[in-house]
């Protein structure tokens, strides 16, 4: 009995670390995607450009805008948003880019960045990286 429940032990362990989401942010060795935006300050309602590049040596997936996430910090801690999105399974071949458009509207002066998930089929592993941060004033 003490053997299966040690058995049981390894399997749970096992299965935690294979099912986590990897974190691409490593700050041991830089992220072979990376995401950022055009400037780090904008007006209210100016258009952010936000490109992502794929420096990787293989094509990842990700699911377009709905792999793109506004996060906003509030009081130390980075908020993001939640919705429901659907899109088309999109490719980003080994050393290209893409960018996205949007405009935010700000009443106080706020800090955010962009995060962004994507999928690497060689490893079956869901990654995110985050952009720099950027202000947008009023």
């Amino acid at each position: 009995m003490k053997s299966v429940g040690i058995i049981f032990s390894l399997f749970l362990i096992f299965l935690l670390f294979s099912c986590s989401s990897i974190n691409a942010t490593s700050h041991e060795n830089p992220p072979l995607v990376t995401i950022k935006t055009d400037k780090n300050r904008y007006s209210s309602n100016e258009e952010v450009t936000i490109t992502i590049h794929n420096a990787l040596s293989e094509t990842i997936e990700y699911y377009g805008s709905c792999s793109l996430t506004a996060c906003q910090s509030i009081d130390e801690d980075w908020v993001c948003a939640i919705r429901d999105c659907f899109a088309p399974l999109d490719l980003l071949t080994s050393g290209s880019s893409t960018e996205f458009h949007e405009v935010f509207t700000s009443s106080t002066e706020e800090v955010f960045r962009y995060q962004f998930e994507y999928f690497v089929p060689s490893t079956e592993s869901l990654y995110t990286v985050y952009s720099n941060e950027f202000f947008v004033n009023p």
